[in-house]
């Protein structure tokens, strides 16, 4: 089970290397996460961040190309 809570901590006061995990976290696990209004204004949140590497990190994570 994912750890909704852990993802929304890490969006919003990590670094910018784990604001770059949960925005793969988040687009990978969507459909699992029980709060999907919670997962839409993380992913939301993280699609605004300062760093253009976060931004993007959700479009171009690795298990979407297989």
């Amino acid at each position: 089970m994912v750890d909704q809570a852990e993802i929304h901590r890490k969006v919003v006061s990590g670094g910018f290397e784990e604001r770059i995990e949960m925005a793969r976290q988040l687009f990978s696990d969507l459909a699992d996460l029980p709060d999907k209004t919670q997962a839409w204004d993380d992913l939301h949140r993280l699609t605004e961040d300062k760093y253009g590497f976060v931004r993007s990190a959700g479009l171009y994570h690795p298990r979407r190309l297989l």
